[in-house]
């Protein structure tokens, strides 16, 4: 069809299909780079590294400057942040098949900065991850589970009166610790629903989906990451439920 735009001419992300041409775009995320420094990271004679890069070029996806160095454009940025989504989700393809992303909304799931992730696995490990970011948060520790953690009750107890703000989301009918009810700087909040596990503290951040096959949230994994851009995205999406989540003793909630 006459003025339509080819895959393998116009497509940024065809481009990236190439192993050469992905691993051009990755390595100009560090800054820009002349040719032969190209060339040697890639491992690849100078000329055949000239023919991919002229294949970016052509796709808008690098710019070269007057003195010879090559950088990432606006779209090369954009689209080197896309394809590292992409392979973490391919490389983390089990857990992402076989537990439910859909539940975080889609505002948030669009801005997950998923290359900044890795997957723990297993209830002990998991567990021991729990409490050791309990032990060493130093600013605040937001929670929101279905579950009560009691190996964490004295911990989280303990840095609120050290002056850490400590907020919490529970299941509505969940029996609370009378030390969280009674401690200073400890919130406690109840949803009718919980749609995954959240832990953050000002140095690690992880999230804990359901399983596809039960629909329960699984502990025994988790997505975590001690990156900014992660921590602030929990962040705010734990800010989103706390805020229509109810405060304890309204409407009966937590009492049994």
């Amino acid at each position: 069809m006459k003025g339509a735009c080819c895959l393998d001419e116009c497509n940024p992300i065809f481009e990236l299909t190439h192993p050469y041409r992905l691993n051009i775009v990755k390595f100009l995320r560090e800054g820009g780079k002349r040719l032969t420094e190209i060339s040697r990271h890639i491992g690849a004679p100078t000329p055949e590294i000239s023919r991919h890069i002229n294949r970016l070029l052509m796709a808008k996806i690098i710019y070269r400057e007057k003195h010879g160095m090559y950088r990432l454009t606006p779209l090369g940025k954009i689209v080197e942040v896309a394809t590292s989504h992409i392979e973490f989700m391919i490389n983390k393809s089990p857990y992402l098949s076989s537990h439910d992303v859909s539940v975080i909304p889609s505002d948030y799931l669009v801005i997950l900065p998923w290359n900044t992730l890795t997957t723990l696995s297993g209830t002990m490990e998991v567990g021991s991850l729990i409490e050791k970011a309990s032990e060493e948060a130093e600013k605040f520790i937001y929670v929101m589970s279905e579950e009560l953690m009691r190996s964490v009750v004295d911990i989280e107890v303990e840095r609120a009166r050290a002056g850490v703000c400590v907020r919490k989301i529970y299941l509505k009918g969940e029996k609370m610790p009378q030390e969280y009810l009674k401690t200073r700087n400890l919130e406690v909040r109840v949803l009718r629903e919980i749609p995954l596990g959240l832990k953050v503290t000002d140095k690690i951040a992880g999230i804990a989906l359901p399983n596809i096959s039960t629909g329960k949230i699984d502990y025994s994994m988790a997505l975590i990451s001690t990156s900014a851009d992660f921590i602030h995205w929990c962040i705010s999406l734990f800010n989103n439920y706390w805020g229509i989540a109810s405060p304890i003793g309204e409407a009966g909630a937590g009492k049994r």
